[in-house]
């Protein structure tokens, strides 16, 4: 099945207004361009056998909800969220879900729109094209049956962090579609913590796109957390703009059992505006992770940063980072650093550090580094009385450590540590030995 042909099985024949509109420009954007595919450069390596499900028409479905309902992730609520917006396979899930009692954000449900704009919502932007092959995200939004907006407004701070939370607790092959966007006005400040968690079959997968958009001078700190329970598919799709002056700092901990593609996409688009992307993946028995970073300086005094650690035992890992500077730009930095960990034999790693500099102006360095962990520090470790477990944990944590400093957030910071703490048993393939 090619594009063209999935667009017309995913047309609704009984949708309007402005979320309609959004999803037909996706779709007459998709049928142009074509589905990726295995002899694409940046998805060679990807599992794209959801896409079949299309053909199944399994494709954008709603299998049955679990018996009972759903229920916040405990280390979420813990946050006390003003806004949470969770949502179950795709759909939004009210009852975990809490919106008001913070006079800086504006939050609701994208299919809930009834203008272009939105009751005092951020409007829906249309797609960029292929900056970082990004077609799986018009699928998303051609596919989507809902998704969240949020407005943090002009030079506010929201007293707690913004939670957006994926839960699957579908049965059954299928794949369910979701998008949000996330706009931050002038001066505005946030921490969004978006958290993936699985309690569905394997056989599941969720095609998830987030739109930021960062004003002058605002902040966003991003915690992207992938739990160790998911099995299912998680392909994801993230799209940044950064504004002038306006700083967007990215911390991923990636740990699925399953199946995970991740293209993130930042652009920056106003002078004087930075850009930094750590992230910790884990690839343990039976995953298969396929990590596409892309900064794109689009203007002059830019600042990126990518760091990207890979933990693997068994399993199968892909790193693609690219920097891209047009001519004519001046004044800009980039830094990429690629480290993989083989924790085991048998691993498949690949990690792509790539340049696309047409200008002189630009102070860019970058690195890629495959290695198992260090023995003579292996050795230091044990000769101090630490068993070899023990040692192996250590070194793990202490490299992850520089990925995900203490926010000062007394319950953000136990989450992220609890989650730190699942992934090392997971990759290290032994239980306990306290938090990292």
């Amino acid at each position: 099945m090619d594009a063209s042909d999935l667009c017309a099985v995913l047309a609704p024949s009984d949708e309007s207004g402005p979320v309609a509109r959004w999803r037909a420009q996706a779709r007459e954007l998709l049928a142009q361009l074509g589905l990726p595919g295995n002899q694409d450069e940046h998805w060679r390596r990807a599992d794209l056998r959801f896409l079949a499900g299309a053909t199944r028409g399994a494709f954008g479905a709603a299998p049955a909800r679990a018996p009972g309902g759903v229920e916040a992730t405990p280390g979420l609520a813990r946050l006390h969220a003003h806004t949470h917006l969770c949502f179950d396979g795709g759909r939004f899930a009210p009852a975990p879900s809490r919106l008001g009692g913070d006079d800086a954000v504006c939050a609701g449900r994208l299919g809930a729109a009834t203008s272009p704009d939105g009751p005092g919502l951020p409007g829906l932007a249309p797609h960029r094209g292929l900056a970082g092959d990004l077609r799986l995200a018009l699928l998303g939004r051609a596919a989507g049956a809902d998704g969240a907006q949020m407005l943090v407004l002009r030079g506010r701070t929201p007293r707690r962090p913004l939670v957006l939370e994926h839960i699957g607790s579908r049965t059954g092959a299928a794949t369910a579609c979701v998008s949000h966007r996330l706009c931050l006005e002038p001066g505005a400040s946030a921490i969004l913590v978006e958290f993936h968690d699985d309690r569905s079959e394997p056989d599941f997968t969720l095609l998830s796109e987030l739109s930021i958009e960062l004003g002058t001078s605002s902040r966003l700190l991003h915690l992207r957390l992938v739990a160790p329970t998911h099995r299912a598919h998680l392909v994801d799709t993230l799209q940044v703009e950064i504004g002038r002056d306006a700083e967007y700092v990215e911390r991923s901990l990636i740990a699925p059992a399953g199946v995970l593609r991740s293209t993130q996409a930042v652009r920056l688009a106003g002078d004087g505006s930075r850009a930094a992307l750590h992230a910790g993946a884990f690839a343990g028995l039976g995953s298969d992770l396929d990590l596409r970073l892309l900064a794109e300086h689009e203007a002059d005094a830019t600042r990126s940063e990518q760091t990207v650690q890979v933990l693997a035992a068994r399993a199968r890992a892909t790193v693609d980072s690219e920097v891209m500077v047009p001519p004519g730009r001046r004044r800009v930095v980039s830094r990429q650093s690629l480290r993989a960990v083989l924790l085991e034999p048998g691993c498949d790693v690949a990690l792509r550090p790539r340049l696309a500099i047409r200008s002189d102006d630009v102070d860019s360095r970058h690195g890629a580094t495959t290695a198992a962990l260090a023995q003579d520090q292996l050795f230091y470790l044990r000769s101090r009385g630490l068993d070899l477990a023990q040692a192996r944990r250590m070194l793990v944590a202490a490299q992850l450590r520089q990925a995900f400093p203490e926010t000062g957030d007394e319950a953000l910071d136990a989450l992220v540590r609890s989650l730190l703490q699942g992934a090392l048993d997971r990759a290290l393939g032994e239980p306990g030995g306290g938090a990292p």
